[in-house]
Order: C-alpha cells, then sequence, then structure tokens
C-alpha cells in the first residue's frame, strides 16, 4: 500500500468511569501501521471536575496509555491541547499506530461534564 495521509475525529464526552478507554476507545482505521503525527483534544465544555485526561495508543481497547498526551486538565478552561506542545511527562510528538491497536482516551477521575473532539492525523508507515 503507498504511503499516505489521513484523519479521523470522534466526539467524547466525559464519564464517571476511570477505566481504560473509557471517554474513548478508536481502532486503527486503516489496518495497517500508521503514526500518529499530531493528536488534539478540543474541549468545548470542561469538566465538572479537576479531572486529568490520558490519550495514548497500546494493544488494548479497555487500557489506558498516555503516549501521546499524558495529565492534561479535562477540568481547565474550554480550549485545546496537542501532542506537540502539552504532551505532559510521558506524551510524544509522533507514535507508531499498529494495525491491530487502539487509541484510548481515559479520565485519570471522574471526567463528567466534558464535551469536545479528539482529531488524530496519521500518515501510513
Amino acid at each position: 500500500m503507498a504511503a499516505g495521509k489521513g484523519a479521523y475525529d470522534v466526539a467524547i464526552a466525559g464519564v464517571a468511569a476511570t477505566t481504560g478507554g473509557a471517554i474513548a476507545s478508536i481502532a486503527n482505521p486503516e489496518g495497517v501501521a500508521l503514526v500518529i503525527t499530531r493528536a488534539v483534544l478540543s474541549r468545548t465544555t470542561k469538566s465538572t471536575g479537576a479531572a486529568a485526561v490520558n490519550i495514548g495508543v497500546g494493544t488494548g481497547a479497555t487500557t489506558s496509555y498516555d503516549n501521546l498526551i499524558d495529565g492534561v486538565a479535562a477540568g481547565a478552561a474550554e480550549g485545546a491541547e496537542d501532542n506537540v506542545t502539552d504532551i505532559g511527562s510521558n506524551g510524544k510528538s509522533r507514535q507508531p499506530w499498529p494495525a491491530a491497536s487502539f487509541v484510548t482516551v481515559t479520565g485519570e477521575s471522574s471526567t463528567a461534564g466534558l464535551v469536545g473532539t479528539l482529531y488524530l492525523e496519521y500518515v501510513r508507515a
């Protein structure tokens, strides 16, 4: 398959659960090895609490990963964070997204009230 670019977006809504992928769990949409070049979490409504959110790639749909964005404040004012300038301690500006893996979005505590969109840009590996 030829190299190419792609994008994916998913609406997110906060939840009380803190289990891995409780906010979102996104299977690789291309079914081939990809590299995520940009992950942007846009919050149109902040969470009611001071929860932090982790976003990352891994093999489990119900596991929390933080290798894209680590600990972004979901309760902060409405805005947007990305994996280039707001990575936290474990995030990366480029992250492999293997064919049989997932991007998960997980709250470290309740993210109730959070509304937004996760935007993912990627290239084929």
